[in-house]
């Protein structure tokens, strides 16, 4: 158990002993008593907790007791999960049962026999508790809440960049290492103070070759590389190298001394070994701490609102004293500043000093007991969920959904309402620590939603210092692995047997593979797993090459993750329909085309991810917890003959998901959808792919949730929707909750509706007030739809890409008039990228009306791509006033710029690759169209070389 983080545990304990006391069978078991007595002591115990926690540091007696009390805890809080789920599974099977094969499950020797066993096992528990409670000879205060709870700010929404603070001097001085001319030899190296040789081989090959190289000998991986960078200028960057050893690093330098004149080597370590190993004719260059006034402007940063300190405040001197402890290290002071801003006054920030950071035992180049101090800030849920993620490598790219399914699985996630979705409470957590500078190196998806993310080097070192012996990352087969570990994940390397010393323990909750370990010992996943790891709650195979999945998989009812993506897994045992506790699922790039009938018992999935189904099991709508049903591959077969598939839940008892927010269809090979899915009004996020039969679509319409929606390769798709604008929706907003649509590859489709009207009463350009509208539509991709011309239109978008389709929609947008409020604004004023890409027009006229409807005054990018037809651009093009970025890609047939360019005085980068014609005509002083584009500082593409010639 990570520090600081039993209290957390204590207070689910109270929770599942509440829930349980509301259970008819405790009442019929007469376990009532007793679990009313356990969840006294524990209410007990954990106001004092807290204290204990805190004065563990200074005194051993009080350390031996709090270690006692962690295992009982823990012990405890297996015990009730056993009861819940007892109630669970005995929940489930009176579902839809005879009246008979109930009775004789719930036979009376059945019942007090489990009662007999339940009742001594919490007695025993109780006992065990109030004995270490009676045992405390010393003094704690209590504390009944969780003291160090901050709260979810809106702030966290945006995370802030990883601003550079104080580090101009030096960006400058490496750079000017760097690009010394006067270096000996072709290849330097500048080690930077602040493996094994095939991975790192094989990493430097993957960025030379921007994609991961084949399993190959050491030998042939170094010819390989050889062929990449013999003979060129690279820059490769080394970053946190630890290894010591001389011979190593020689052989590893020989293989890339070959480069040509001009090439570099950066090494980053915080070993003075390292950098003494490393360097060649360069010196290193010693990355000092940041100087007090730079230390204090990042302090400033953090602990401030807008970084902006307080007008006649004392807080500097405070803060100055403070600083002593950060040493000028960024990551000390972002994290010390992140606690300071819940500390709004002076005198708390004195406090702190005098109380916290004075006790503070720290060896001169030591930074982790500062950090530690900020952990120690962090309210106890948030404790445990960074400690775990000490399981994970360093410099991992850890994905922000996996990690969350990760912690609902331990249940570390726990929402203050039962209107919360567990998701998003995840989501939450994750944002605090993004915001206390825990995680960092931020990677968003193409949404702009936080993707991935990584910890700090030193972070994870101080995860694995607070997470002890309860965490364990093995690495090789003589480790030795404390028989009070919780959680253990293995390292990426390959090895054929597990630690014996780790089925020694027995309370382990995670075991977690990092893929490719494939001669692993199949004991592992067999029942070996099963007999020794019976309270396991997360199981992490994929990746492995196992083939079958033994039937005793369901004995490990504590079980909420599994993940056995990537493996041969042809046929899942029915014994996994037990798991009733399962929440995530994950079988992707597995071989199972069907799922065992009664998989609907597992009534508490929220995540199923699997591509190879032929068919669906019936009674899905028992399935009221999932939240995604991801990559559901639909193949049109037997399956809909014999009537199980999707098709024959049209029937009076509709599927109904109360809770579902995704869902990814692909391979859907019918024609239309069931009447049910118009039922999933919460779903936010719709994906179809791969449909080439499909020929209509769910009532989008009737999905007031939808956010997100994405079709690609719906070959036989012509209309999205059955209505009649003219009758039903003229003149108002349609799908008012979508912000993003994606139109990919549908090359049949030719209009939203599917018009019942004469078509010679077509809406021309000046009704386009009949047509709707998307309100909060503000990302529109449409690519090769060439016969799409009519669609809701969509005035507040703020980034468009039209690539092989009409650009009419964008100039019916244009004319729009909205009034709101009683006043009007110009349609497409939000805009500010815009791709047009593949487009048949010789003039792009329909841009040009766009402009001159002056609703274009936002747009910043510009990017004009594959018009092969292109010999000219609107002259309006002089009015797009913020443009900064012009790009112009093959389009072979333009025969100049527009004279409006030249007074674009905002645009600063102008980009021109493949337009013969164009580019002679901007040539540097000679060309025609110079003086147009003189004024741009930053000339790219062909134009940039044409220039430097």
């Amino acid at each position: 158990m990570a520090e600081g983080v039993i209290f957390s545990v204590a207070k689910g304990i109270i929770e599942k002993a509440g829930d349980l006391l509301a259970q008819e069978f405790v009442l019929l078991w007469n376990l009532k008593d007793e679990i009313e007595k356990l969840n006294d002591t524990v209410l007990t115990i954990s106001a004092v907790i807290q204290d204990a926690e805190e004065k563990q540091q200074h005194t051993s007696q009080v350390r031996v007791w709090l270690k006692r009390l962690k295992d009982a805890i823990y012990d405890a809080d297996n015990l009730l999960d056993d009861l819940s789920t007892e109630a669970l599974r005995r929940e489930v099977m009176t579902r839809n049962k005879k009246a008979k094969k109930v009775r004789i499950f719930f036979s009376k020797s059945n019942q007090l026999a489990y009662c007999l066993k339940m009742g001594h096992k919490v007695k025993a528990m109780r006992e065990r508790l109030d004995a270490i409670k009676k045992d405390r000879k010393f003094h704690l205060d209590d504390r009944l809440v969780d003291t160090q709870v901050g709260g979810y700010r809106e702030t966290h929404s945006s995370v802030r960049s990883e601003e550079v603070i104080g580090r101009d001097n030096e960006k400058d001085e490496i750079k000017n290492i760097l690009l010394d001319p006067n270096v000996e030899g072709n290849v330097s190296i500048l080690p930077i103070v602040g493996l094994g040789e095939k991975v790192i081989v094989k990493k430097i090959l993957e960025c030379a070759q921007n994609k991961k190289p084949e399993e190959l000998e050491l030998n042939t991986l170094i010819n390989n590389l050889k062929k990449e960078i013999d003979g060129k200028r690279f820059l490769l960057v080394l970053d946190d190298v630890w290894n010591e050893d001389l011979q190593k690093w020689l052989q590893l330098r020989s293989h890339l001394m070959g480069g040509a004149s001009g090439s570099r080597i950066l090494v980053t370590t915080r070993s003075n070994k390292v950098a003494e190993i490393t360097k060649t004719t360069v010196r290193s260059y010693m990355l000092e701490g940041l100087d007090v006034d730079k230390s204090w402007s990042l302090l400033k940063e953090m602990a401030f609102e807008n970084g902006q300190e307080p007008e006649n405040s004392e807080f500097k001197v405070v803060g100055m004293e403070i600083l002593e402890k950060c040493r000028g290290v960024p990551l000390a002071i972002r994290t010390i500043g992140s606690v300071l801003r819940f500390k709004e006054t002076k005198e708390k920030w004195l406090s702190f000093k005098d109380n916290e950071l004075s006790k503070l035992a720290q060896n001169e180049n030591d930074i982790i007991p500062t950090l530690k101090l900020s952990y120690n800030h962090l309210p106890s849920h948030l404790k445990q969920c960074f400690a775990y993620c000490c399981l994970f490598p360093k410099d991992y790219k850890i994905h922000k959904p996996t990690l969350i399914q990760m912690w609902m699985a331990q249940g570390f996630i726990r929402p203050l309402n039962q209107n919360q979705c567990l998701e998003d409470v995840g989501n939450e957590y994750i944002m605090d620590l993004l915001w206390r500078s825990f995680f960092q190196e931020v990677e968003n998806d193409e949404r702009g939603n936080i993707l991935h993310f990584k910890m700090h080097d030193l972070m994870h070192d101080l995860a694995k210092l607070v997470a002890g012996s309860y965490s364990t990352t093995c690495n090789s087969k003589e480790e030795n692995i404390d028989e009070k570990t919780l959680h253990v994940s293995f390292g990426g390397q390959s090895q054929s047997q597990i630690p014996s010393s780790l089925f020694r323990a027995s309370r382990i909750r995670t075991f977690m593979l990092q893929g490719q370990v494939w001669s692993l010992d199949k004991s592992i996943y067999s029942s070996t797993i099963v007999a020794s790891f019976k309270f396991i709650r997360l199981l992490d195979l994929h990746h492995m090459g196992i083939r079958t999945i033994p039937s005793s998989i369901g004995k490990l009812k504590h079980l909420r993750y599994v993940d056995l993506s990537y493996n041969y897994i042809k046929m899942f045992p029915n014994s996994i329909t037990r798991l009733h506790n399962l929440q995530t699922l994950k079988l992707y790039k597995c071989y199972i085309t069907k799922l065992p009938s009664d998989f609907t018992k597992l009534v508490n999935l929220r995540l199923l991810e699997i591509n190879t189904l032929t068919h669906i099991p019936r009674g899905l709508e028992q399935m009221t917890s999932l939240q995604a049903l991801s990559v559901f591959k639909i193949r049109d077969g037997s399956w809909f003959k014999r009537n199980s598939g999707l098709r024959d839940l049209q029937g009076p008892n509709k599927l109904k998901f109360p809770e579902l927010k995704e869902m990814c269809l692909y391979n859907y090979g019918r024609l239309k959808f069931p009447n049910w899915m118009s039922s999933l009004t919460t779903l936010v996020e719709f994906i179809l792919a791969d449909c080439n039969k499909c020929q209509h679509l769910p009532p989008l319409e009737q999905l007031p949730n939808l956010e997100y929606l994405s079709l690609n390769k719906l070959g036989s798709l012509e209309y999205m929707s059955e209505i009649d604008y003219s009758e039903e929706l003229s003149n108002s907003s349609f799908i008012p909750s979508l912000k993003e649509l994606y139109l990919i590859r549908c090359p049949n489709l030719k209009g939203w509706w599917r018009q019942r009207r004469d078509s010679s009463d077509e809406v021309d350009d000046d009704n386009n007030h009949l047509l709707p509208f998307f309100p909060g539509l503000s990302h529109l991709v449409i690519k090769n739809c060439p016969k799409l011309t009519s669609m809701p239109l969509f005035p507040n978008v703020e980034s468009l890409t039209l690539d092989m389709c009409s650009l009419k929609p964008l100039k019916q947008t244009s004319t729009l008039q909205i009034e709101i409020a009683n006043s009007s604004f110009a349609p497409l004023s939000k805009l500010e990228y815009l791709v047009i890409s593949n487009s048949t027009e010789v003039d792009l006229s329909n841009f040009g009306d766009a402009i001159e409807c002056q609703g274009l005054k936002s747009l910043r990018s510009l990017e004009i791509r594959w018009c092969s037809k292109l010999e000219s651009l609107p002259e309006g093009m002089g009015g797009l006033t913020s443009l900064q970025t012009l790009e112009i890609w093959y389009c072979p047939k333009l025969k100049s710029l527009p004279e409006g360019i030249k007074g674009l005085t905002s645009l600063n980068t102008l980009k021109i690759n493949g337009c013969p014609i164009l580019l002679k005509r901007c040539k540097r002083e000679t060309g025609e169209d110079w003086p147009k584009i003189a004024h741009i500082p930053n000339l790219g593409g062909d134009l940039r070389q044409q220039q430097t010639n």
